[in-house]
């Protein structure tokens, strides 16, 4: 018995990362804990900060390492753990935007914060620290039927079984159909396309040695679970 479209779509995107298919993001889409803390600090983006990542930063399916840059420094490299979406045609304006999602996945997002910073001080794009080789993992795909309400699921990474990251998906500033609608706006959505919805505050660095563990619940249900040691490429 073949596997149903979206699964052969989802491991044809893994297996051709050099595509045209596009890997879009969202930043600075939680507030939990600085509006508990002191909401009037917070300054609420006006808009969707989407950005681009490719897809040749993709790790091998199930890769039990994630490898640093050789030349990286400590507290160079951050994590961000997200909600993934996947997909399986255009469009998704307005009430129609859950036709359009094919699956969903846990995606862990990894940064360069040193690249990061210049970028922010010169005022120049930050591409370069995000793209990086190795610098996005997805779990399997998670059918849509699974997951009846994405704005339930719960979110939690930790490393060396220190929580850094936890929240749920509810508390996004920018909910999945207005990220939708507004990339809509500009670009032509289509099927095979990844939508990274953001990443709870806690991200924090990685350093050589480190033990990272992330994994997202539905309604008290586990779905997804993305384990790796952290180590330093040699290559």
């Amino acid at each position: 018995m073949s596997a149903p479209a979206p699964y052969l779509l989802f491991n044809e995107v893994l297996k051709n990362k050099n595509t045209t298919r596009k890997c879009l993001g969202i930043a600075k889409n939680y507030f939990t804990k600085s509006l508990k803390n002191d909401p009037s600090k917070v300054v609420l983006p006006k808009y969707p900060l989407i950005f681009s990542k490719t897809l040749s930063a993709l790790q091998p399916k199930n890769s039990p390492q994630f490898k640093l840059p050789k030349d990286s420094v400590k507290n160079q490299i951050n994590h961000e753990v997200e909600l993934g979406v996947m997909l399986k045609k255009g469009g998704g304006k307005g009430e129609g935007w859950k036709n359009c999602i094919g699956g969903y996945f846990l995606l862990l997002d990894y940064s360069d914060g040193l690249q990061a910073k210049n970028a922010s001080e010169k005022g120049t794009p930050w591409f370069m620290a995000k793209a990086q080789d190795g610098f996005l993992m997805l779990s399997d795909l998670i059918p849509v039927e699974a997951i009846e309400d994405p704005h339930q699921v719960e979110l939690e990474l930790t490393i060396n079984g220190e929580t850094r990251q936890r929240d749920v998906t509810g508390n996004m500033h920018y909910k999945l159909w207005e990220q939708l609608d507004y990339i809509n706006q500009y670009l032509t959505l289509g099927e095979g396309d990844i939508l990274m919805t953001g990443t709870p505050e806690g991200l924090g660095p990685v350093n050589e040695g480190d033990k990272m563990e992330c994994w997202m619940t539905y309604k008290g249900k586990e779905l997804a679970r993305i384990k790796q040691d952290i180590v330093r490429d040699t290559v």
